[in-house]
Protein backbone atom coordinates (compact mmCIF):
# COMPACT_ATOMS: atom_id res chain seq x y z
CA UNK A 1 0.00 0.00 0.00
CA UNK A 2 1.48 3.35 -1.03
CA UNK A 3 1.49 6.66 0.73
CA UNK A 4 -0.59 9.48 -0.74
CA UNK A 5 0.97 12.91 -0.13
CA UNK A 6 -1.19 15.87 0.87
CA UNK A 7 0.73 18.18 -1.45
CA UNK A 8 3.64 18.13 -3.89
CA UNK A 9 6.10 21.01 -3.96
CA UNK A 10 8.31 21.33 -7.02
CA UNK A 11 11.31 23.56 -6.53
CA UNK A 12 11.08 25.66 -9.67
CA UNK A 13 8.96 23.79 -12.23
CA UNK A 14 10.46 25.99 -15.00
CA UNK A 15 13.66 23.91 -14.77
CA UNK A 16 11.89 20.67 -15.73
CA UNK A 17 11.95 19.48 -19.31
CA UNK A 18 9.13 18.28 -21.48
CA UNK A 19 8.93 15.09 -23.50
CA UNK A 20 7.70 17.26 -26.36
CA UNK A 21 10.59 19.06 -27.95
CA UNK A 22 9.50 22.48 -29.09
CA UNK A 23 11.38 25.06 -31.05
CA UNK A 24 10.86 27.64 -28.34
CA UNK A 25 11.45 27.19 -24.60
CA UNK A 26 8.21 29.15 -23.95
CA UNK A 27 6.19 26.38 -25.60
CA UNK A 28 8.03 23.72 -23.61
CA UNK A 29 7.31 25.55 -20.33
CA UNK A 30 3.63 25.82 -21.27
CA UNK A 31 3.57 22.04 -21.84
CA UNK A 32 5.25 21.44 -18.47
CA UNK A 33 2.68 23.60 -16.65
CA UNK A 34 -0.20 21.89 -18.45
CA UNK A 35 1.20 18.44 -17.58
CA UNK A 36 1.77 19.45 -13.95
CA UNK A 37 -1.81 20.73 -13.68
CA UNK A 38 -3.06 17.45 -15.17
CA UNK A 39 -1.04 15.48 -12.60
CA UNK A 40 -2.56 17.55 -9.77
CA UNK A 41 -6.04 16.74 -11.01
CA UNK A 42 -5.22 13.06 -11.51
CA UNK A 43 -3.78 12.72 -7.99
CA UNK A 44 -6.38 15.10 -6.51
CA UNK A 45 -3.72 17.07 -4.63
CA UNK A 46 -2.29 20.56 -4.97
CA UNK A 47 1.08 20.98 -6.66
CA UNK A 48 2.97 24.13 -5.73
CA UNK A 49 5.99 25.65 -7.39
CA UNK A 50 7.75 28.97 -7.63
CA UNK A 51 8.57 31.15 -10.58
CA UNK A 52 10.75 34.19 -10.94
CA UNK A 53 9.70 37.71 -11.81
CA UNK A 54 11.27 39.72 -14.57
CA UNK A 55 13.64 42.60 -13.79
CA UNK A 56 10.85 45.18 -13.80
CA UNK A 57 8.83 43.14 -11.29
CA UNK A 58 11.73 42.94 -8.86
CA UNK A 59 11.31 46.68 -8.23
CA UNK A 60 7.54 46.58 -7.58
CA UNK A 61 5.99 46.84 -4.14
CA UNK A 62 3.17 44.54 -5.31
CA UNK A 63 4.00 42.01 -8.02
CA UNK A 64 1.29 41.49 -10.64
CA UNK A 65 0.99 38.65 -13.16
CA UNK A 66 2.46 40.59 -16.07
CA UNK A 67 5.81 40.58 -14.24
CA UNK A 68 6.26 36.79 -14.37
CA UNK A 69 9.50 35.82 -16.07
CA UNK A 70 9.22 33.71 -19.21
CA UNK A 71 5.86 32.72 -20.60
CA UNK A 72 2.78 34.58 -19.40
CA UNK A 73 0.81 31.49 -20.43
CA UNK A 74 1.90 29.74 -17.22
CA UNK A 75 -0.19 32.32 -15.37
CA UNK A 76 -3.17 31.44 -17.54
CA UNK A 77 -2.70 27.68 -17.03
CA UNK A 78 -2.37 27.85 -13.23
CA UNK A 79 -5.43 27.77 -10.97
CA UNK A 80 -3.94 29.86 -8.17
CA UNK A 81 -1.07 32.34 -8.42
CA UNK A 82 0.29 34.30 -5.50
CA UNK A 83 3.30 36.59 -5.34
CA UNK A 84 5.53 37.44 -2.42
CA UNK A 85 7.27 40.79 -2.75
CA UNK A 86 10.03 41.85 -0.40
CA UNK A 87 12.08 44.95 -0.98
CA UNK A 88 15.40 45.58 0.74
CA UNK A 89 13.76 47.21 3.79
CA UNK A 90 11.31 44.29 4.03
CA UNK A 91 14.17 41.81 4.23
CA UNK A 92 15.70 43.80 7.09
CA UNK A 93 12.33 44.09 8.89
CA UNK A 94 11.15 40.52 8.11
CA UNK A 95 8.10 41.85 6.28
CA UNK A 96 6.62 41.70 2.79
CA UNK A 97 3.40 41.45 0.81
CA UNK A 98 1.44 38.48 -0.54
CA UNK A 99 -0.69 39.33 -3.56
CA UNK A 100 -3.31 36.93 -4.96
CA UNK A 101 -2.79 37.46 -8.69
CA UNK A 102 -5.16 34.73 -9.83
CA UNK A 103 -7.65 32.48 -8.08
CA UNK A 104 -9.77 30.43 -10.43
CA UNK A 105 -12.02 29.35 -7.53
CA UNK A 106 -12.35 32.55 -5.50
CA UNK A 107 -11.38 36.18 -5.11
CA UNK A 108 -8.17 37.53 -6.56
CA UNK A 109 -6.51 40.92 -6.63
CA UNK A 110 -6.16 40.82 -2.83
CA UNK A 111 -3.00 42.00 -1.09
CA UNK A 112 -1.91 41.06 2.42
CA UNK A 113 0.94 42.20 4.65
CA UNK A 114 3.34 39.50 5.80
CA UNK A 115 5.65 39.06 8.75
CA UNK A 116 8.15 36.54 7.38
CA UNK A 117 10.68 34.46 9.25
CA UNK A 118 12.57 33.03 6.28
CA UNK A 119 14.92 31.03 8.51
CA UNK A 120 12.01 28.80 9.56
CA UNK A 121 9.45 29.42 6.79
CA UNK A 122 6.89 30.86 9.21
CA UNK A 123 4.57 33.58 7.91
CA UNK A 124 1.95 35.70 9.62
CA UNK A 125 -0.47 37.27 7.17
CA UNK A 126 -2.43 40.45 7.96
CA UNK A 127 -4.79 42.80 6.14
CA UNK A 128 -2.84 45.19 3.93
CA UNK A 129 -3.13 48.95 4.08
CA UNK A 130 -0.67 50.86 1.91
CA UNK A 131 0.69 53.77 3.90
CA UNK A 132 0.83 55.82 0.68
CA UNK A 133 -2.77 55.03 -0.28
CA UNK A 134 -5.77 55.02 2.04
CA UNK A 135 -7.67 52.51 -0.13
CA UNK A 136 -7.79 49.09 1.52
CA UNK A 137 -6.76 46.39 -0.94
CA UNK A 138 -8.06 43.36 0.98
CA UNK A 139 -11.45 42.80 2.58
CA UNK A 140 -11.53 43.46 6.33
CA UNK A 141 -10.92 40.45 8.56
CA UNK A 142 -9.55 39.64 11.96
CA UNK A 143 -5.76 39.77 12.11
CA UNK A 144 -3.81 37.67 11.57
CA UNK A 145 -5.49 36.10 8.56
CA UNK A 146 -2.99 33.23 8.44
CA UNK A 147 -0.36 32.00 10.87
CA UNK A 148 2.06 29.12 10.69
CA UNK A 149 3.81 28.02 13.85
CA UNK A 150 5.67 24.87 12.90
CA UNK A 151 3.17 22.41 14.38
CA UNK A 152 -0.02 23.78 12.87
CA UNK A 153 -1.26 26.03 10.12
CA UNK A 154 -4.48 28.01 10.07
CA UNK A 155 -5.49 30.12 7.11
CA UNK A 156 -8.65 31.77 5.87
CA UNK A 157 -9.26 32.68 2.24
CA UNK A 158 -12.65 34.00 1.16
CA UNK A 159 -14.11 33.05 4.54
CA UNK A 160 -13.03 29.40 4.38
CA UNK A 161 -10.77 27.72 6.89
CA UNK A 162 -7.67 25.92 5.67
CA UNK A 163 -9.27 22.54 6.39
CA UNK A 164 -12.24 23.15 4.08
CA UNK A 165 -12.25 21.37 0.76
CA UNK A 166 -10.79 23.27 -2.16
CA UNK A 167 -10.12 22.21 -5.74
CA UNK A 168 -6.65 20.76 -6.43
CA UNK A 169 -3.98 23.42 -6.56
CA UNK A 170 -5.85 25.82 -4.26
CA UNK A 171 -4.68 25.79 -0.70
CA UNK A 172 -2.54 28.03 1.46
Amino acid sequence: MGIKPDMVIIDYVDLLSSRKKNRERKDEIDDIYTSTKGLARQLDIPIWSVSQVNRAGAQDKIIEGDKAAGSYDKMMISDFVMSLSRKKEDKVNNTGRFHIMKNRYGMDGLTFSVNADTSTGHFEVFDYQDSEDSEQLAPPSRSPVCRTDGSSRRCRVSGRSQGDSHPPGFRI
